[in-house]
């Protein structure tokens, strides 16, 4: 973007230059004008693609370049003579250019900024040019005023559409950070479901294929899990379920990864262990499992 704004600057010296070479402005001023005016945006996008803005609150320096281009199309105005007709389209340019990257109070600033330099330079034209203000050049400001306006009122819809458009990206992404948790994760134990554990040992059962690694698989069943239900009701078995499932996740070790299979069946997968140290892990999980309490339930 910096590139951009460095070309349109570009574009708009070429034709004030070419305005000059055909004797609707003075040369020499217009001169010192086009070399001011692009070596301020030169240093500017060198700036940026060197990297010595990052650490900047606006890296991209686009307040201070659409300054920098007011103030210069300020200048044109004062130096331009019979060319200052070309002042709307350069201020309209700027506010224009800038107006994705600034905030709502920044759009507002930065065209009161246009309002005071353009007025200005305005003010002291007839005054340097010791002539009173024509009808034309009050028409002129007239049309300069309507420009800034129309500038700042777009520019304000373009900050109100994307500010709702972040704002439903956002959503968005936290919905499907929610539908992909929902959709691999079980509601009530928060362990991996079937499908997502399916997945799971699909590639692990590919790594030990190609011999990088050893796994076991086992399969864990809650006993008389119906009994508990039928005597005690389902919100008591949710609970069980879930104290079992936390007990089972803190027993294993840190790479092992526990699934819920459906109902009160669970599916363990032990990766790089061999059949001796997985007998004892188990063990020691059903004694951590019989030593389990289940909060807010009976004995």
């Amino acid at each position: 973007m910096a590139g951009l704004a460095l070309l349109l600057m570009g574009g708009c010296v070429a034709v004030m230059l070419w305005l000059a070479w055909h004797g609707h402005a003075p040369m020499d001023w217009i001169v010192i004008w086009a070399g001011v005016s692009i070596a301020g945006m030169l240093a500017a996008t060198l700036s940026i693609r060197c990297g010595w803005t990052r650490r900047l609150v606006d890296p991209a320096l686009t307040l201070a370049q659409m300054v920098w281009s007011i103030t210069s199309a300020a200048v044109a105005y004062v130096v331009a003579s019979d060319a200052r007709d070309m002042l709307p389209c350069m201020v309209a340019l700027v506010l224009l250019f800038g107006s994705l990257g600034l905030t709502l109070r920044q759009i507002v600033g930065v065209t009161l900024y246009a309002f005071v330099t353009t007025g200005t330079a305005m003010l002291l034209t007839p005054w340097l040019l010791r002539q009173p203000a024509s009808a034309y050049d009050v028409a002129h400001a007239m049309m300069l005023t309507l420009v800034l306006l129309a500038c700042m009122a777009v520019s304000l819809r373009l900050h109100a559409l994307r500010t709702r458009l972040q704002r439903q990206r956002l959503s968005l992404a936290r919905a499907l950070e929610e539908h992909r948790t929902l959709a691999s994760r079980d509601g009530l134990t928060g362990l991996l479901n079937r499908r997502s554990m399916v997945e799971l040992l699909e590639l692990e059962q590919r790594r030990c294929v190609r011999g990088q690694r050893r796994m076991a698989l086992a399969l864990l069943d809650i006993d008389y899990f119906k009994r508990i239900n039928d005597q005690y009701g389902h919100a008591v078995g949710d609970r069980a379920l879930q104290a079992f499932a936390h007990t089972v996740r803190h027993t294993v070790r840190g790479g092992d990864v526990l699934a819920r299979w459906g109902g009160e069946e669970f599916v363990l997968l032990l990766s790089d262990i061999d059949a001796n140290a997985a007998h004892s892990l188990l063990e020691r999980i059903g004694h951590a499992v019989a030593q389990a309490v289940v909060p807010d339930a009976p004995p």
